[in-house]
């Protein structure tokens, strides 16, 4: 109950169960980056589920970045709920396996996300509904795709541009997450975006 104030917390690599995350985050109402990346090459440790979703979509209004890394029992709809209910979220990092529809889906659900990492899952993106799915963002989300560089150029001028301009503000974000600073100025891109 003594850190009500914090607004960044990275448990990677725990051993927790969805009620601990419920119980944590009952007492964190100004959390806006959450690190609960699991054991990439452990499968047979806890992961949460989707009800670790239900707690983070009602509890963390102002949340701005996510990882939900290598969880293997939570679902595209712990995350579409996640999506719904977190306004403020600008980058997600996840192991669910999407299918590029299903990607296009959560990317309308949450128009303000800058950054989607499904990890390594996006190489069962069909190319070119990643270029539309991109066209139809303006550009404005930058995915964890390997195979986009080759379809950039089929991206309208102004997209191409939009989608440089983000993946140049991640590299600085992702440079300086540990600034408290950088945090602030989220908020206020944030702010002025919305």
């Amino acid at each position: 109950a003594g850190c009500t104030k914090l607004v960044k917390l990275e448990l990677i690599h725990h051993d927790l169960y969805d009620s601990d995350v419920g119980v944590m985050l009952h007492h964190l109402p100004h959390i806006r980056c959450l690190n609960l990346q699991n054991h990439g090459c452990m499968p047979d440790k806890r992961t949460l589920t989707d009800k670790s979703c239900e707690y983070i979509a009602s509890k963390c209004p102002r949340l701005q970045t996510l990882n939900l890394m290598h969880h293997g029992n939570i679902t595209i709809r712990g995350i579409r709920q996640v999506l719904q209910n977190c306004p403020h979220l600008r980058e997600i990092h996840c192991t669910v396996p999407l299918q590029s529809q299903e990607l296009k889906e959560l990317l309308q659900i949450a128009p303000n996300i800058v950054y989607f990492n499904d990890c390594g899952h996006s190489l069962t993106w069909a190319v070119d509904l990643v270029a539309e799915i991109i066209e139809e963002t303006g550009g404005r989300t930058v995915l964890s795709c390997n195979l986009l560089e080759m379809e950039k150029e089929t991206l309208s001028q102004q997209a191409q541009d939009e989608y440089q301009r983000n993946e140049n503000l991640l590299k600085d974000i992702t440079a300086e997450r540990d600034d408290p600073n950088v945090i602030n100025e989220w908020e206020e891109f944030i702010e002025y975006t919305l």
